[in-house]
């Protein structure tokens, strides 16, 4: 790997010797490196026939789906900015960041047209189609509902883009100037644009090896179902796979009946994800038997992530004789994503893994002042994926020991191994009757009952509350009591909760975490009435 050069050419020097080996599998269509990148070329030849230049924003608003990823490619292949929102965000958030990057390019999904038609009318649109890649059978098969065929000079159709034989020329560029942007809550719980370059991705890209043992990626299929407008989901979910001459097996939403039947037919044999994808996978009666020795290895993060989930998913993995260990890392946005991870080789129980060797972590006081081991405060990463900063300007970085770092805005320890523990979002700590509290540990303390499925703690006004969610039918009064007693055996008097309430399940965002704002608001209402 090449850090002096940009992405697409790194990935086109690494991938163009073996052309005809498989890159993706969508659906049972298998798409070879050579095939993916004559769809790149014709793309940027579409591009560059609207006149899009270097340094041109475009904005992808898509599922997982081919034609998406693509697009990305082609615009890196031009030096174009690619900004990749949620392919759920709401009409008004797009409308708005288009006209604040300027961006010359809307590409969505056909089946959101009808939620971005008032963006489609004015502003020059792609349409791609989850069934694009598909044959005509796959086609007629996959049921699309309220299309309309858009036909304005603006609006152009993916499957209409006519055919160009002429390889399109790869524009060089500085390969630290931000390509990438990616939409992140940010470091103080704003929405921001955080501004990722080409240097920083390949900087960890080229730790896969460290993170993926090179037997288990070499040729091998990785799950990519994450949306690629996060970074975990484009990073690790996709160009790591396919730097590193491996498959994925994309897929443009996750339901447990199709990933069950892939790693049965051994194409899934790594995955990463969200709690959510993991919780549901072990509720499936199927995710069981010989099936399970396909899978090598699983990773998982999010900012709850329950020991009672990593147990579960260990233990079905070792009672079926498979080898895969289910392992938790940590990272953020602002540093690509993964920054710390448990390897298959170095892991320990409850933390979130070591940093990656080019990568470093430090903890720091109010004052900024390096922390010693097993001191919690707030987490610092140095390094070099770190992104350039965010769109709008404002700067999370300090020096420390005399190297750029980011504050993460969480709260954590390391240990005198170097393992770093995740305690909680900063913004999440409770202060309570002159007390902090940190919420996640009790969390994971609760989520240890076996009739737990989900759990919240957090403070609304002047009281501390819980909502659970059960596995099973059981006494509510009886769940109370055992929550407070567990409370008061494993943590002070002053974190006992005011109140504890149930629900069927709890709410979550987009990104697959539980929602408290939502929880919060559920609650006040509940109170007014």
């Amino acid at each position: 790997m090449d850090l002096s050069q940009t992405l697409f050419e790194n990935f086109y020097q690494i991938n163009k010797l073996h052309p005809t080996f498989k890159a993706i599998n969508y659906l049972g269509k298998k798409i070879s490196y050579q095939e993916l990148f004559a769809f790149v070329n014709n793309i940027a030849h579409f591009f560059k026939s609207l006149d899009l230049k270097k340094d041109d924003f475009i904005t992808l608003v898509a599922p997982n789906i081919p034609e998406a990823f693509y697009c990305f490619l082609a615009g890196e292949k031009l030096g174009l900015k690619v900004h990749l929102l949620h392919p759920l965000a709401g009409k008004n958030l797009v409308e708005e960041e288009i006209k604040d990057k300027h961006s010359r390019l809307f590409i969505t999904a056909d089946i959101f047209s009808k939620k971005y038609e008032d963006i489609i009318k004015v502003t020059p649109t792609l349409l791609l189609s989850p069934v694009d890649s598909l044959s005509f059978i796959k086609k007629t098969a996959f049921k699309l509902a309220n299309l309309k065929n858009y036909t304005s000079e603006k609006c152009y159709h993916y499957h209409k883009i006519p055919h160009f034989n002429k390889e399109i020329n790869t524009e060089h560029f500085n390969n630290k100037k931000g390509c990438v942007y990616l939409s992140s809550g940010g470091t103080t719980g704003k929405s921001k644009t955080i501004e990722l370059s080409d240097y920083a991705i390949l900087a960890l890209l080229s730790q896969t090896y460290h993170i993926l043992d090179k037997k288990i990626i070499d040729n091998h299929y990785m799950l990519s179902v994450l949306p690629m407008f996060h970074g975990f989901g484009l990073v690790m979910g996709i160009l790591t796979p396919l730097f590193f001459n491996a498959k994925i097996t994309m897929l443009p939403n996750f339901h447990t009946k199709p990933v069950i039947k892939l790693i049965k037919k051994n194409e899934i044999n790594a995955m990463i994800g969200v709690p959510l994808i993991y919780e549901a996978l072990l509720r499936n009666p199927k995710f069981n038997g010989p099936l399970l020795k396909n899978l090598y290895v699983s990773f998982v993060g999010g900012d709850f992530i329950s020991p009672s989930l990593l147990s579960r998913f260990n233990t079905r993995m070792a009672e079926n004789n498979s080898s895969c260990l289910l392992l938790e890392g940590y990272g953020l946005t602002e540093t690509v994503t993964v920054c710390n991870v448990n390897t298959i080789d170095e892991n320990r129980e409850k933390s979130v893994g070591k940093p990656l060797p080019n990568v470093e972590n430090f903890i720091i006081d109010e004052e900024n002042n390096i922390l010693p081991p097993e001191a919690i405060g707030e987490i610092v990463v140095t390094g070099e994926t770190l992104m350039n900063g965010y769109y709008e300007g404002d700067s999370p970085f300090i020096e420390i020991n005399d190297k750029k770092g980011v504050r993460t805005g969480d709260l954590g320890y390391l240990d005198k191994d170097g393992y770093l523990y995740f305690v909680s979002r900063k913004k999440n700590v409770i202060s309570y009757k002159g007390f902090n509290i940190y919420p996640l540990g009790i969390e994971k303390k609760i989520s240890l009952l076996p009739y737990i499925k989900e759990v919240s703690y957090f403070q609304l006004n002047d009281k501390i509350i819980i909502y659970l969610s059960l596995k099973e039918n059981k006494d509510h009064e009886e769940v109370k009591k055992e929550i407070n007693k567990l409370i008061e055996d494993n943590f002070a008097s002053y974190c006992l909760p005011n109140e504890i309430c149930f629900l069927e399940s709890l709410p979550y965002t987009n990104v697959g975490k539980i929602d408290v704002k939502e929880l919060k608001r559920i609650h006040e209402e509940k109170a007014a009435n």
